[in-house]
């Protein structure tokens, strides 16, 4: 009887034992925040984090004693001594307060707002883009309505190329038909001067032919110079709509027409080429 009591004390002192080891090493083990907790702010810690506040109590050090680790209630009640120790760099969450003397850690604990506050430049620089890139999208547009435009010039420009050609071509019919006569007025200026050393007695009538063939010659001569003249100018112009028009093939887009851009290619279409070949488009 007496072993059988002496057993089952010993089993219950061996859970005791075991429940005292369990309930101290859950009390003792490290506890853990559900997310980030931030145990104080980013102002506090630069001037050396001398107090914080958590969940209506503030921990300060208080410079009355030897700013020891003091807490007290948010109305200022209920003050108690924590520790002894020069407290800085002080941090709270639900569980824990930590108080920190080591310059290392200090150090740590800085670079750490700096970081904080590099991230938050780091948004600030985000929206920032995020705003460039809504411009950067609008004048994206701006530049399609632009790109519309000149690819309607450069139609205009196209067909006006194309009658400046024909008629610079008529002019230079023009020019030969003018040389084909100054060619013939010549030849007759020739067969006059040949006839003249023949017929002394006809030399005045020879000579006011001559005087009106030169006023002939220097008449079609003036409208040779002047068609001439015209002509450079045409060719003047070619160059500076050729000019244009390079310049307007380098910001051209090719690409295909959308669905909304139907109706404006359509029209176009029918303004560039309309009685250009045949009546009609």
């Amino acid at each position: 009887m007496k072993k059988k009591i002496f057993k089952i004390l010993f089993v219950i002192i061996i859970i005791l034992v075991i429940v005292y080891i369990c309930i101290s090493r859950y009390n003792n083990k490290t506890k853990y925040n559900d997310g980030y907790v931030n145990g104080n702010t980013a102002g506090n810690l630069y001037n050396a984090g001398l107090f914080c506040e958590n969940d209506g109590k503030v921990f300060f050090a208080n410079p009355d004693d030897n700013n020891y680790l003091y807490s007290m209630d948010s109305s200022g009640g209920n003050l108690k001594k924590l520790c002894e120790d020069n407290a800085m760099y002080i941090n709270v969450d639900s569980n824990y307060v930590s108080q920190n003397v080591n310059e290392y850690y200090a150090k740590m604990l800085s670079e750490n707002s700096a970081l904080q506050i590099e991230n938050e430049k780091i948004k600030i620089d985000l929206n920032n883009l995020n705003e460039e890139k809504e411009n950067i999208e609008k004048e994206l547009e701006s530049s399609k309505i632009k790109n519309k435009n000149l690819n309607i010039e450069k139609a205009k420009v196209s067909i006006d190329n194309e009658k400046l050609i024909k008629e610079n071509s008529i002019l230079k019919a023009e020019i030969e038909k003018l040389k084909n006569e100054i060619s013939q007025y010549t030849d007759e200026l020739r067969k006059i001067q040949l006839s003249s050393d023949e017929s002394v007695k006809s030399n005045n009538n020879l000579a006011s032919e001559l005087d009106e063939a030169k006023r002939k010659f220097n008449f079609i001569n003036e409208k040779y110079t002047e068609n001439e003249n015209k002509i450079m100018k045409l060719q003047s112009d070619i160059k500076i709509l050729t000019t244009e028009r390079d310049k307007m093939k380098s910001n051209i887009v090719i690409r295909s027409e959308e669905k909304g851009e139907y109706h404006e290619v359509e029209n176009l279409v029918r303004e560039s080429f309309w009685n250009v070949y045949r009546p009609g488009c």
